[in-house]
C-alpha cells in the first residue's frame, strides 16, 4: 500500500515530467505504470504523467490505485547520495536520470538516523504521495559513506552570512561564502547553516567578515565541495619580540618564544612606519600564508618589555680564545669565545661562547685580548653564553701594543679623521691624514666625537685595501693628555691656496672640516703648508700673507701649518669662450688661452639652452676637497661687456704648435702658436696664439699646415689668430655618398675616396649625391688620415636640377630585376577601369557611383579582361 506523507511538509517538483524508459529516454514506455527492464537491473517503477495530467475531472493518480502497481512500486529498490539533512527530514540525490532530490522522512530510515550524514549512500523504495504529487523515499537504509572531510583545518573570512532555515527557497541552497587563501591564491567555498558546527544554530552563525575555521567536505560521487563544521576562529594571542631588520618595505622581528626571526610588511604596523626602529619591543599576531609564518597586527610596546636572557650580575674576567670572523655567514651562531677560570674549589679553566651582539661595540678584538663580561641564559633554549663583553685597558699593557695619539681633525656622519701627534715612522704612516670609524670606540661615552678631540688608537691597514692605514680600538683622552708645544716662526711668507678645504653642511650633521693647502716657495722650492678653516675664508688661487706655526711634541716629530693668514689678493671673474657642450657639461677656453676649464650645467646661472660653441661667458674658478679645477657660477657675458676688436688686414703663417687640450700632457702650454715670417731682412719672425674657437671649422690643423688669419684682442688681451683657415690647393671633385653628417668626395687624380664633415661645406649649401665641389685636401700628423675642408659647391647634379635632367644609366643590380619581369607576355591583362572606394551608406548615393546592392561575395569583384 502507498505511503502517504504529512501535507505540511515542503513540496518539490509539483510539476512532474513524463518518466522515460531507461532503454530509450527519449521514448515513452508501452505500459504506463511500469516499463520493463533488462534482466539484472532494479526495476523502477514508471508512471506515464502525461495520462495522469491530460485526465479531466478525475484523481491524477487515478490509474495508480490499482493495488498490484502500488506493490511493485514499493519493492523495488534504488540507491543515491544524501544530499541535504534538515531537522526531521532531508533529500537524496538519486542515480536515476529522471528523479533527483527525493525528499524523505527520518521515520522513513531503518536504523539509527543520528548515524546518517550528509554524502552516505543509501538504498530506498520509492512511493508517490498522492496530495503533494511527487515521489517520496521510504524504506532508506544507509550503505556506505560517500563523503570525505579534510583533515587540515582551514581559516577564511565570511564574506556573505549563509540565510536562515525557513527563509530558504530550496533546502538545497547554500547560500553562505566563506574566502580562504592556499598556496597564494584566494578561493571561496559555500556553506549553510547546516554546516555549522555549534549544534547548527542560527543564532550563533558567524557574521560578515567574521574569522572562522572549517573543513572542507567532498562529494566523492559528483565532486561537489563545501565547508564543514564552520566555527568562529578564537582569537589569537599576542607573541613578543624584538624588531632586529628594517629593509626597503618589510623586515625582520625576533620572537621572545623560540630563537626564530619572524617575517612582517610596514603594511602590518598600526602606526606610522617611520617610527618604528630596530630595537623596538613589539608585539603581534601569527598567521600562516604561503606556508610560512608571518606576523600580523603589529603594535609597539614599551622599551624593556620583552626579555630574552637572564643575565647574572656578577663581572667575570678572562681572555679571548677565539675571534669572530668576518664573514657575512657564520655557520655557527656564537662564534667567539671566552676562557675563563671557574670561581670553584677545582679552579678550573673552561671556555664560554659569545656572539657580535654580545660585544658591546663594534671594535676590533684580538686573541689574547682582556675582556670583562657577564653570563647570561637564554630563556627560549636555555643556553649559556657570554654578553656585555669589553675590552680592559690591562689588554694593551700585557701585549705591549703599540699605541699612537692624535687629534681629531673632522668628523662627519659615522666617521672621521685625524691629525697623527705622535711618532708613527715604525709603521710608515707618517704625519697624515687617518680615517677612523665610530665603532672603534670601545669605551661606551656619552658625549660625541668632535674636533679637537684628544684620542689613543692603534694603527692598522683596512681588509678591503692593505695599503690603507686606519685607527682601531680608539680610546677618548682627557683634555691636555697630549703635551706639546707650539712654535710660530718671525718670518712671514707668501703664497696661494691650491685647494680649498672640503666643508660638509649636511642638514642634520656636524659642521665639520677639512685643511686646505697653501703653496710657497722655500729657497726656490716649491712647498705646501696646510691651514684649516677656521683659521682663514678662502677660496682657490687667493694671494696669502702667512706665519708657519711648527708644534714640538714629546717624541720630537713636529707638525706645521699655516697660522696668522692674511688675504693679499683674490682672483675676480674670469672669462672664457665654451669650446665644448656634452650631455651635461662644457668646456670653458680661458680668454688667455692658457687652459680648458670644466664646467658642470647645474653651475650654470641660465638657461643652458642658450649657450653655444663661442659664447663668452664669466666664471670663478673653485677646487674643492682635492678635485680637480672646475668653473663655478657661470654666467654668459653681455656684448656691452666682452668685445672683440678685430684687425682687418689678413695674414699668412704656419702652423708652428698645435693645441694641446690633454690636461695629461706635460708638454706646457695649451694654445696653438701660428708663426709670420716677416719679409724684411733683419726682423723676426711673429707669433700669434690661436685656441679652437679661433678655427673656422673647430679642427686643429697640423703642423707646418699654411693657414690664413687675422688678427685681435678679446676683453683687452694679447693679440690672437682668429678666424684660421687651412690654405692649401683647391681641387675639385663629386660628392661620392652621404651618410648622416659624414660623407666621401671623389677628388681628381685620386684614387681612395676623401672623407668630409657636413659641419666643414661653406655657405650653408646642401650638398647631393653628383654635386660638383671645390675642397681643401688635408692629411692629419697624428693618425694620417686624410679629410676635405672648406668644401665649396659649385655645381649642382641633374638629377636635384630644375633645369634639364639628364637620365642616367641605370645600374646593373636593377637591370637583372627589369629582366626577370616577363613585360612582352600574349596573355590576357589586367586593365584599371575605376580605383576602388568605399561603398556609400545610403541607396541613392550608391546607385550614382555605381555600386550594385550587396550580393554574394562570390559574385563581386571579378576583374574585365582585355
Amino acid at each position: 500500500m502507498a505511503v502517504r506523507v504529512h501535507t505540511g511538509l515542503p513540496q518539490h517538483h509539483a510539476a512532474t515530467r513524463p518518466i522515460p524508459s531507461k532503454e530509450n529516454p527519449r521514448k515513452q514506455p508501452n505500459n504506463p505504470v511500469v516499463a520493463t527492464q533488462p534482466a539484472g537491473v532494479a526495476q523502477r517503477p514508471q508512471v506515464n504523467r502525461n495520462a495522469v495530467l491530460s485526465s479531466s475531472g478525475d484523481s491524477p493518480l487515478s490509474n495508480l490505485k490499482n493495488p498490484r502497481a502500488m506493490e511493485s512500486l514499493n519493492t523495488q529498490k534504488h540507491r543515491g547520495t544524501v544530499e541535504k539533512l534538515l531537522h526531521s527530514y532531508g533529500f537524496i540525490e538519486s542515480d536515476a536520470q529522471n528523479e533527483n532530490h527525493l525528499f524523505f522522512h527520518y521515520s522513513q530510515v531503518v536504523g539509527d538516523v543520528n548515524s546518517l550524514q550528509t554524502g552516505d549512500l543509501v538504498e530506498f523504495a520509492m512511493s508517490y504521495d498522492y496530495r503533494s504529487d511527487r515521489w517520496l523515499a521510504v524504506s532508506v537504509t544507509k550503505l556506505e559513506t560517500a563523503l570525505t572531510v579534510s583533515k587540515e583545518q582551514f581559516t577564511g573570512i565570511v564574506l556573505i552570512k549563509a540565510a536562515n532555515q525557513e527563509n530558504f527557497k530550496s533546502c538545497l541552497d547554500r547560500s553562505g561564502r566563506i574566502s580562504y587563501e592556499q598556496s597564494g591564491e584566494t578561493f571561496y567555498i559555500p556553506y549553510s547553516n547546516i554546516d555549522l558546527a555549534e549544534d547548527k544554530n542560527p543564532s550563533s552563525a558567524p557574521n560578515e567578515k567574521n574569522k572562522v575555521t572549517f573543513y572542507i567536505a567532498t562529494n566523492k560521487k559528483t565532486g561537489h565541495m563545501w565547508a564543514t563544521c564552520v566555527k568562529k576562529a578564537d582569537v589569537p594571542s599576542f607573541s613578543q619580540g624584538v624588531v632586529c631588520s628594517l629593509k626597503e618595505n618589510f623586515g625582520f622581528i625576533e620572537r621572545a618564544d623560540v630563537v626564530r626571526e619572524i617575517f612582517f610588511h610596514y603594511s602590518e604596523y598600526a602606526n606610522n612606519i617611520a617610527e618604528l626602529v630596530l630595537g623596538d619591543d613589539v608585539q603581534f599576531n601569527i598567521q600562516t600564508r604561503n606556508n610560512k609564518e608571518v606576523a600580523t597586527n603589529i603594535s609597539k610596546l614599551p622599551e624593556g618589555t620583552v626579555v630574552f636572557e637572564d643575565v647574572s650580575t656578577e663581572k667575570k674576567r678572562g681572555t679571548i680564545a677565539k675571534v669572530i670572523k668576518a664573514t657575512r655567514k657564520h655557520a655557527e651562531p656564537l662564534a667567539g669565545a671566552i676562557k675563563y677560570e671557574k670561581q670553584d674549589e677545582s679552579g678550573s679553566s673552561t671556555e664560554i661562547p659569545y656572539s657580535e651582539r654580545d660585544i658591546s661595540g663594534e671594535f676590533t678584538l684580538f686573541v689574547g685580548d682582556i675582556v670583562d663580561f657577564q653570563i647570561a641564559k637564554d630563556r627560549r633554549d636555555g643556553l649559556i653564553h657570554a654578553t656585555n663583553v669589553t675590552l680592559c685597558d690591562e689588554s694593551f699593557k700585557l701585549s705591549k701594543e703599540k699605541r699612537d695619539k692624535g687629534v681629531v681633525s673632522s668628523v662627519k656622519e659615522s666617521y672621521g679623521f685625524l691629525q697623527i701627534l705622535s711618532d708613527t715612522s715604525s709603521t710608515g704612516v707618517g704625519d697624515a691624514q687617518l680615517f677612523f670609524h665610530f665603532n672603534e670606540l670601545y669605551e661606551s661615552t656619552n658625549t660625541p666625537v668632535v674636533v679637537g678631540d684628544e684620542i689613543e688608537f692603534t694603527i692598522a691597514y683596512d681588509p678591503g685595501n692593505k695599503s690603507k692605514p686606519i685607527a682601531i680600538r680608539i680610546r677618548k683622552l682627557a683634555k691636555g693628555s697630549i703635551r706639546h708645544e707650539q712654535s710660530v716662526s718671525s718670518q712671514t711668507y707668501t703664497g696661494s691656496v691650491v685647494q680649498e678645504p672640503a666643508v660638509r653642511t649636511k642638514k642634520g650633521s656636524n659642521l665639520t672640516s677639512e685643511t686646505g693647502l697653501i703653496q710657497y716657495s722655500v729657497n726656490g722650492r716649491d712647498a705646501t703648508v696646510v691651514y684649516m678653516v677656521k683659521d682663514a675664508d678662502l677660496r682657490y688661487g687667493d694671494k696669502v700673507s702667512f706665519n708657519l706655526c711648527e708644534t714640538k711634541r714629546s717624541s720630537e716629530s713636529g707638525g706645521r701649518k699655516a697660522v696668522n693668514i692674511k688675504l693679499l689678493s683674490r682672483l675676480g671673474t674670469r672669462q672664457g669662450f665654451v669650446c665644448s657642450l656634452k650631455e651635461n657639461f662644457g668646456f670653458i677656453e680661458t680668454v688667455s688661452l692658457d687652459e680648458e676649464v670644466f664646467f658642470h650645467y647645474t653651475c650654470y646661472d641660465g638657461n643652458v639652452g642658450e649657450l653655444t660653441i663661442g659664447s663668452l661667458v664669466e666664471y670663478h674658478m673653485a677646487c674643492r676637497g682635492g678635485s680637480r679645477m672646475s668653473a663655478e657660477n657661470v654666467k654668459l657675458v653681455p656684448k656691452s661687456k666682452g668685445y672683440i676688436e678685430v684687425q682687418a688686414p689678413i695674414l699668412s703663417g704656419k702652423v708652428s704648435r698645435i693645441i694641446n687640450s690633454n690636461p695629461s700632457n706635460e708638454k706646457g702650454d695649451y694654445c696653438g702658436l701660428i708663426t709670420v715670417e716677416s719679409n724684411k731682412p733683419g726682423e723676426s719672425a711673429v707669433t700669434y696664439p690661436f685656441g679652437i674657437i679661433s678655427l673656422c671649422n673647430k679642427r686643429c690643423p697640423p703642423d707646418g699646415t699654411q693657414v690664413e688669419f687675422q688678427v685681435a684682442q678679446v676683453s683687452g688681451q694679447v693679440d690672437r689668430a682668429i678666424n684660421v683657415m687651412v690654405v692649401k690647393d683647391v681641387v675639385n671633385g663629386k660628392v661620392d655618398s652621404i651618410r648622416g653628417p659624414t660623407g666621401f668626395l671623389d677628388i681628381e687624380n685620386r684614387e681612395k675616396k676623401v672623407y668630409f664633415r657636413l659641419s666643414d661645406i661653406q655657405d650653408n649649401s646642401t650638398l647631393h649625391v653628383g654635386d660638383s665641389v671645390q675642397c681643401v685636401v688635408v692629411t692629419d700628423s697624428n693618425t694620417s688620415r686624410t679629410s676635405a675642408l672648406c668644401v665649396r659647391k659649385i655645381k649642382a647634379s641633374t638629377s636635384f636640377s630644375n633645369t634639364e635632367i639628364e637620365t642616367s644609366e641605370r645600374p646593373q643590380r636593377l637591370k637583372v630585376k627589369v629582366k626577370s619581369q616577363n613585360t612582352t607576355s600574349e596573355g590576357p591583362k589586367v586593365v584599371l577601369i575605376r580605383n576602388p572606394v568605399g561603398p556609400p551608406t545610403n541607396e541613392e548615393a550608391r546607385k550614382s557611383t555605381g555600386f550594385a546592392p550587396r550580393v554574394h561575395r562570390q559574385s563581386v569583384g571579378k576583374a574585365l579582361v582585355a
